[in-house]
């Protein structure tokens, strides 16, 4: 999985290597490939909006919070 970058500078430095390495594995539901679909997930305090086209991962907004589950979709 391709991530597109500009998403670095919200998540601080000592996190993102373990987003990253979080969202290279799709953290989608296997059984969804929905290109028009956005998820969202909890990680170190902040809310992860991301979608999928093509085979790459583009991360929509990042922003401190909490979803209530570790992987919602929107």
């Amino acid at each position: 999985m391709y991530i597109m970058h500009g998403w670095e500078g919200k998540i601080p430095e000592d996190k993102r290597g373990a987003l990253e390495e979080v969202l290279s594995q799709d953290p989608r539901p296997a059984y969804h490939e929905d290109e028009t679909r956005k998820y969202g997930m909890e990680f170190a305090g902040f809310d992860i909006i991301f979608h999928v086209k093509e085979k790459v991962l583009y991360v929509d907004e990042i922003k401190k919070g909490n979803l209530t589950t570790k992987s919602k979709l929107l």
